[in-house]
């Protein structure tokens, strides 16, 4: 899943992953989206980030991820939150 840009592994990729739903998906679960489908819309977004090529492999990959996966399932839960 490494990208050409990138020399992250597999298994750096899913571990980086695993941190950062631990530390942010009891805040982003919300009405009928369980754990299960925010952690699997967490993975969308990190392969697709990685797939652009704006990780700088200067900076941590659990930091980068963190942030944007962060930014993103705000955007989410604003975007299809209804009261």
């Amino acid at each position: 899943m490494a990208t050409p840009n990138c020399s992250v592994t597999v298994v750096q990729l899913k571990h980086a992953i695993e941190i950062v739903c631990y530390k942010l998906l009891v805040k982003f679960k919300f009405g009928p989206y369980e754990l299960d489908d925010m952690k699997q819309e967490a993975y969308i977004l990190a392969l697709e980030v990685l797939a652009t090529g704006k990780y700088d492999e200067n900076r941590p990959l659990t930091t980068f991820l963190y942030v944007h996966i962060h930014n993103r399932l705000y955007n989410f839960k604003r975007k299809h939150y209804s009261r």
